[in-house]
């Protein structure tokens, strides 16, 4: 990476053209992955990908940290796709939509500003222990939780055994609300960043 990550965020937070260029090549695979894997491969998921820059590229509030700009942009498209797939869903059922109705389920999952910050305050806090945790358990936090993979993927991708996926799942939860509790039992907010 020719830029360091400070500066990537500087230019992120400065809206400079080169920064959001850098970012969307090299997150574009990744955000596209995300999507197909809630979609179930829509045909539709590049448009998705569109959407979830375009948020994303017009968040005012700024990045902190790289960790967060990456936090931000994984759940940015998890929500996107959720969205897409709520709506499909509905529209199969039900019939069309009118455009108030669609705009009304396309933003059920967007997050204020203050939540944002919430939610931002809530991962600084629990990044700390995640980071100390053995390897296995930062990588399901990393792909299980931000990503939004499935157990079976992991262990595909990890080369490890979905048992033991679980095991480390199980402990990395536990030891997550622990955290959450002492840190004014926001326990409610730390379900809504795990669903």
């Amino acid at each position: 990476m020719p830029f360091s990550k400070h500066k990537i965020i500087a230019g992120l937070n400065k809206h400079e053209p080169w920064a959001q260029a850098l970012v969307y090549q090299q997150y574009f695979s990744e955000v596209l992955n995300i999507i197909r894997r809630i979609t179930s491969d829509s045909p539709d998921a590049e448009d998705l990908v569109a959407d979830v820059y375009i948020k994303f590229f017009g968040y005012e509030s700024g990045f902190p940290n790289y960790k967060k700009m990456e936090y931000f942009l994984y759940v940015t498209a998890r929500n996107k796709a959720i969205d897409y797939t709520r709506i499909r869903r509905r529209m199969l059922s039900n019939g069309p939509f009118s455009d108030e109705q669609i705009r009304d389920c396309d933003t059920e999952r967007v997050y204020s500003n203050s939540e944002w910050e919430d939610r931002a305050h809530l991962q600084s806090v629990l990044y700390p222990f995640v980071e100390n945790l053995n390897q296995v358990c930062r990588q399901v936090f990393e792909y299980h939780y931000i990503r939004g993979m499935d157990l079976d993927e992991i262990a595909e991708r990890l080369n490890v055994s979905k048992k033991t996926l679980e095991n480390n799942k199980s402990r990395l939860l536990k030891i997550l609300k622990e955290k959450v509790n002492q840190n004014g039992g926001r326990r409610l907010l730390f379900l809504n960043i795990i669903l």
